[in-house]
């Protein structure tokens, strides 16, 4: 008997079947290499449009927030990151919450502040990151006067109606109540949130 594959005598190299052509064995590793290339680049022209489109829709949305929000007074509600296409531009000073880093996203929030070029305070909110936020939004915004108005406006998150309490009356800002009772609070965070409360 002769091996199907080789031709040879099955007694030349043991029992036929243990035989086998394998010529053809560099054709297939050479498909094998072409087929896996061609997945690869495939499978990176995709990710790289997937990316394009990514980035023009952010960039769209980009633009959409600018228009939206560009020279406009902040508002309550907007996106912290849309505050630098405002009148009023970005806060001139951040102020976290006590234990910040420590507390749970939905539980802490942080102050910003405007000032003038003598260093008074114009305008002033509190940022937070509530449980349907996708980022950290303006939860509310208040705008000073010149100095000697006694009052200042604030857009209070959800009610969209001007309210003033005591402490407002009598405090232009939060910093102004820390300022002349520092031994009332344990810190600025709990002047803040005493004002804010009125």
């Amino acid at each position: 008997m002769r091996c199907p594959w080789c031709g040879n005598p099955a007694t030349t190299h043991g029992d036929w079947w243990e035989c086998y052509d394998t010529s053809w064995q560099q054709d297939v590793d050479a498909l094998e290499a072409r087929v896996k290339g061609y997945k690869a680049e495939k499978d990176a022209t995709e990710e790289a449009e997937r990316q394009r489109i990514a980035a023009e829709n952010a960039a769209k949305r980009e633009q959409s927030l600018k228009d939206q929000y560009s020279g406009k007074l902040p508002v309550e509600g907007m996106p912290v990151s849309c505050l630098k296409y405002t009148s009023l531009g970005e806060p001139d000073k951040r102020l976290n919450c006590k234990n910040f880093e420590k507390l749970e996203q939905n539980q802490k929030y942080f102050n910003v502040y405007w000032y003038d070029e003598n260093g008074e305070i114009i305008a002033a909110g509190m940022c937070a990151q509530w449980k349907d936020d996708s980022e950290y939004m303006l939860k509310s915004f208040s705008q000073y006067y010149p100095s000697g108005s006694n009052k200042g406006q604030t857009f209070n998150y959800g009610s969209g109606s001007n309210t003033s309490g005591s402490l407002r009356d009598d405090y232009d800002s939060p910093e102004d109540l820390w300022e002349d009772n520092q031994d009332w609070y344990e810190d600025e965070d709990e002047a803040w949130d005493e004002w804010y409360d009125g």
